[in-house]
């Protein structure tokens, strides 16, 4: 299944036409075979979110203050009270994308779980560290 976000207002008239003005969902349900994709896509970021299982989430593209709300949408979907969350295709993390991050890291782990970063670069890590993010929840590599 696959979910597209809308396109943002400064986008041309052309692909807002083309666009709907809410999210769209294309696929079987629960019944498809592949992972979930949401993807969302503007004139300099794009952020796609894979939900491969329950407990796991692949995310590639840039992770910054126009991305960072898909992403807390997927995650706050996910009911299992600790996620692993797959960095390894992030091209750009932001401080808003951080912030993301963090805040559904601080969410799960007032339920006893925890937001897992793997696939994590050495200036990823660094931000991180500036940043506070639990470092027991970045194994590694």
């Amino acid at each position: 299944m696959t979910l597209t976000s809308p396109v943002p207002p400064a986008a041309s008239a052309d692909n807002r036409a083309a666009a709907a003005d809410h999210v769209v969902a294309v696929g079987d349900g629960e019944q498809s075979s592949g992972p979930l994709t949401v993807a969302r896509s503007e004139h300099a970021s794009s952020l796609t979110v894979q939900v491969v299982s329950s407990t796991l989430v692949r995310i590639s593209g840039t992770l910054d203050l126009a991305s960072r709300n898909l992403l807390t949408a997927v995650l706050t979907e996910m009911s299992a009270s600790t996620i692993i969350v797959d960095v390894r295709a992030l091209r750009f993390v932001d401080p808003a994308g951080l912030a993301a991050l963090t805040a559904d890291h601080r969410r799960r782990r007032a339920v006893h779980g925890r937001l897992i970063l793997t696939g994590c670069s050495q200036l990823l890590r660094c931000m991180l560290r500036a940043g506070n993010y639990p470092m027991q929840s970045v194994p590694n590599e």
